[in-house]
């Protein structure tokens, strides 16, 4: 036996939203976009697990880790910052530009043999001054 909802009350429109009239209708935005980022460990991840269980420093890394875009020219301004579609896509993007800074600073310290020492001593010293690679 069915029941009746009227289509003007509070069920009806929200029902209304869910059904479209048994048509399914695919909306492009908002979209969630991601981006990957080292963790304390060093582990790259996006999102985190504990988030799940209520950890409050999960919640606070995972919301870093996402961010939502209302239309398409948000969507390509935020991928041309290293945003991506989805959660493994964006641990691939981290990773692969990991990897050409890698290979970037490889070929700076081989070039850098051929400098003055002048020159070398510069390098040593901004080198020094971080803790990431450099690469120029």
């Amino acid at each position: 036996m069915g029941v009746l909802i009227a289509p003007e009350s509070e069920l009806g429109i929200e029902l209304e939203k869910w059904e479209r009239h048994g048509v399914y209708v695919h909306k492009s935005f908002p979209k969630m976009i991601y981006m990957a980022f080292p963790r304390e460990n060093g582990k790259v991840m996006c999102g985190d697990p504990g988030v799940a269980v209520g950890d409050a420093v999960a919640e606070a890394f995972t919301r870093r880790c996402q961010r939502t875009v209302q239309n398409e020219a948000e969507l390509e301004r935020a991928q041309a910052e290293g945003w991506r579609q989805t959660p493994d896509g964006a641990i691939a993007y981290y990773e692969g530009l990991q990897r050409d800074i890698a290979t970037a600073a490889a070929e700076a310290n081989f070039h850098a043999t051929s400098m003055t020492p002048k020159a070398q001593a510069e390098r040593s010293a901004r080198e020094k001054a971080t803790h990431r690679q450099v690469p120029e």
